[in-house]
């Protein structure tokens, strides 16, 4: 029997252009402790900031659908630092 568990993150953005704001939640699915599946959902709020963008365009383009990414053991690559334009930013995760 597999044993299946969900991790829930609220991700934060925090932008000279888009100041600190909870920008998608993501939630991450293992199985027999590997990671699976991640479900990425950017926020209402987020999306329809005039400073939004997609920190990972070609992943985690700037949608209002639910984002599925089929994981091998890996985390997709969501947190950190990144640049957009002339800015430096920082996504910073919240675990719910």
């Amino acid at each position: 029997m597999m044993n299946e568990s969900k991790q829930r993150y609220d991700l934060y953005i925090d932008m000279p252009s888009t100041g600190l704001i909870k920008a998608a939640r993501a939630v991450l699915l293992k199985s027999s402790a590997q990671l699976i599946q991640m479900a990425f959902l950017y926020t209402p709020e987020y999306r329809s900031h005039e400073g939004a963008f997609a920190p990972g365009p070609v992943q985690l383009p700037l949608t209002d659908r639910e984002i599925n990414l089929q994981c091998s053991g890996g985390m997709p690559s969501v947190k950190g630092c990144f640049v957009s334009g002339n800015e430096q930013g920082s996504f910073i995760e919240a675990n719910n």
